[in-house]
């Protein structure tokens, strides 16, 4: 599962890995670039280092999931 959340400045998704690795936060500037990311034991870790490193509320965070249209598009969309 993924989950995603933006500022006016940031873009940060958390990604789930199997749950011997852990949850990754990676976070995004206005173009698109990845900036930094971090390795976490779970999704609420990741939350927590969200907020206290950026500001972003544990509320804040949306479900994106990622649609199949046709064989060769896929349509990203987000659920509160």
């Amino acid at each position: 599962m993924e989950y995603i959340s933006t500022t006016k400045e940031l873009t940060l998704v958390i990604e789930e890995d199997s749950p011997e690795i852990g949850a990754y936060l990676y976070v995004h500037d206005t173009k698109g670039n990845c900036i930094a990311d971090y390795l976490q034991d779970d999704v609420d870790s990741c939350k927590m280092q969200a907020y206290e490193i950026f500001g972003v509320a544990p509320n804040s965070w949306k479900t994106k999931k990622t649609v199949t249209k046709h064989k060769d598009e896929t349509e990203t969309t987000t659920k509160s």
